[in-house]
């Protein structure tokens, strides 16, 4: 996976992380992306690597499509990247 490519999924898992603080009543608390965040984001970015290759390699990225699709994929999933998915908080607008 090229390094551009993990920047723009790291940054599409960080935004998926901080995606329900939009919509929260501590929204300002909670936009700040921390060092936990970025952890959890590289780490799902790392286990999904093979997901995402067999399965979201030609997604255009951006808007959550790349989610969307390892999510549209789910029951395929290696079982470690399905877990570290269901741990993400939910997109804004689906709770």
């Amino acid at each position: 996976m090229t390094m551009q490519i993990r920047k723009r999924l790291l940054g599409i898992l960080l935004a998926a992380s901080c995606a329900s603080a939009v919509s929260a009543p501590l929204a300002l608390a909670q936009t700040t992306i921390t060092p936990e965040m970025k952890a959890k984001a590289r780490q799902t970015m790392s286990v999904c690597r093979a997901d995402y290759q067999k399965f979201c390699a030609n997604v255009p990225r951006g808007n959550g499509r790349i989610l969307s699709c390892l999510n549209a994929n789910m029951n395929q999933l290696q079982q470690a990247c399905a877990a570290a998915l269901q741990e993400l908080p939910p997109p804004p607008g689906t709770n």
